[in-house]
């Protein structure tokens, strides 16, 4: 049996939770933090995790309300300010934005794995933005794919707060089961 696990809105999670903007890697210089690839950016001077933010809670009353249509459209907006940083075309493009959010989406899904592995699970697979994991036998599959999804969150929630002190907004959900 297979569970599929996937972090919602991954990247723009990233952007929210560790505050990459171009204005803050501008002024990293002022209370700072430090990505998992070194790069650093200001814990206070930014615009875009609010920007987020906003959109987020729009996407969710549009899934709530049915809006197929609205819901995908915000979803590809938030997408799209990963995409636009790393655009030479773009007046805010830097080498250091996108490689900031790839890069913390890498030790993400490393540090992911890892909790999944210390709990003798084996993952089978992993790509951007979601895992898949071996589950043990068990007629409450549901619930325990359920249950290690929301230790994972408790974990990385920690986990960012001890080494960044950040609040996270990273979510993964069970997705579905592969028996």
């Amino acid at each position: 049996d297979v569970a599929v696990f996937d972090f919602k809105s991954l990247y723009p999670s990233i952007i929210r939770t560790f505050k990459i903007d171009p204005f803050s890697r501008l002024k990293s210089d002022i209370d700072y933090l430090r990505l998992p690839n070194g790069v650093k950016f200001s814990r206070t001077q930014h615009f875009l995790p609010q920007i987020i933010e906003m959109l987020l809670e729009k996407r969710a009353i549009a899934k709530e309300q049915g809006n197929k249509s609205l819901n995908l459209a915000t979803k590809i907006l938030m997408n799209s300010f990963y995409g636009v940083m790393g655009s030479l075309r773009c007046r805010f493009y830097h080498s250091d934005l996108p490689s900031a959010i790839t890069e913390t989406g890498h030790w993400i899904l490393k540090q992911s794995i890892e909790f999944f592995e210390n709990r003798n699970l084996e993952v089978l697979y992993g790509d951007t933005d979601s895992l898949f994991v071996k589950i043990p036998e068990s007629n409450k599959k549901v619930d325990f794919a359920n249950n290690v999804a929301s230790d994972l969150n408790t974990y990385l929630t920690q986990m960012i707060k001890d080494e960044f002190q950040l609040e996270s907004f990273l979510e993964l959900e069970f997705e579905k089961l592969y028996s």
